[in-house]
């Protein structure tokens, strides 16, 4: 880092940014912290340490698991209505899905979509909704702004461990604690909302993440972008009333679907459906003026 990137930062701060930087294993994760993270750390500076390795916000909750018993009894303790877990193998993965690892596929996101169904129209005769579209293209490996996490805690530590290329590595499970405003179920219209925004291409959620700014929701809901917005929404529910609240496109809440495939029974599979917070071309972006 140039010295002209961490003069506004402590000491602590700026062994913070080489420390992370050096853990980060990935060339696109170092070119995205170079680029990013001075950013990150002006606007969220309540980080911490943990164990002189790891990198976590002050509000989170971080343990140190070494054994299968000490994982179990951390879960039996958790109590709460909607509890979900994510497991990767590598800690300094980013929580992003699919969609969001690169800027080639942010902006090719409508184009992956519209091909798989040109390519393959047979596999997806039964699906009914704009969740179904993706969550059938989440099982065929395609990029979508799904993520996938769980119910049960043994299949995230699973995926945190079944995948280590040495044995220096760690893995990560995480838990989410939901409460009721961020969990949805398939039909909710705000997950038919956030399900639309793959078949509209980058200028149009770029106009849409803008125009979500605004506080007047009729003058949001009169915009040209956003009334063919609607349109697509209204293919899959007739019944939808012609008015979307701003804020409702950068939402991610946690939609848990139909158990429509194996992967997902086997699983009891559930997602993150992101929304265009999320879009990396946005992370810096000033909202509407």
């Amino acid at each position: 880092l140039q010295k002209t990137e961490i003069r506004n930062f402590t000491t602590e701060a700026s062994n913070i940014i080489i420390s992370w930087l050096f853990y980060c294993n990935k060339q696109k994760h170092v070119a995205y912290f170079r680029n990013g993270l001075a950013k990150w750390l002006e606007k969220n500076q309540n980080i911490k340490y943990v164990n002189n390795k790891y990198i976590v916000k002050e509000d989170i909750n971080y343990k140190i698991v070494r054994d299968l018993e000490s994982f179990i009894r951390i879960i039996l303790k958790i109590s709460s209505e909607h509890i979900f877990y994510r497991g990767h193998s590598n800690i300094n993965h980013m929580l992003h899905p699919s969609i969001n690892r690169s800027e080639k596929l942010i902006k090719n996101e409508a184009k992956l979509f519209q091909e798989l169904l040109l390519r393959c129209p047979d596999d997806f005769v039964d699906c009914n909704s704009h969740l179904d579209y993706l969550v059938k293209m989440q099982h065929y490996r395609l990029p979508t702004r799904l993520l996938d996490i769980t119910e049960k805690p043994l299949v995230a530590l699973y995926f945190a461990t079944n995948n280590f290329k040495n044995s220096n590595e760690s893995g990560e499970v995480i838990v989410f604690d939901i409460k009721d405003r961020f969990f949805k179920y398939e039909r909710s219209d705000i997950v038919t909302i956030l399900s639309c925004l793959p078949l509209f291409d980058l200028s149009d959620q770029n106009e849409l993440y803008k125009l979500s700014y605004l506080d007047d929701i009729v003058d949001f809901n009169n915009r040209e972008t956003v009334k063919r917005f609607l349109h697509e929404i209204k293919i899959e529910k007739p019944a939808f009333i012609d008015k979307i609240k701003p804020a409702d496109v950068r939402k991610n809440i946690i939609v848990k679907p139909s158990k429509k495939n194996s992967r997902i029974i086997k699983q009891s599979g559930a997602f993150i459906l992101t929304g265009l917070i999320n879009n990396k071309v946005n992370l810096y972006e000033s909202p509407l003026e």
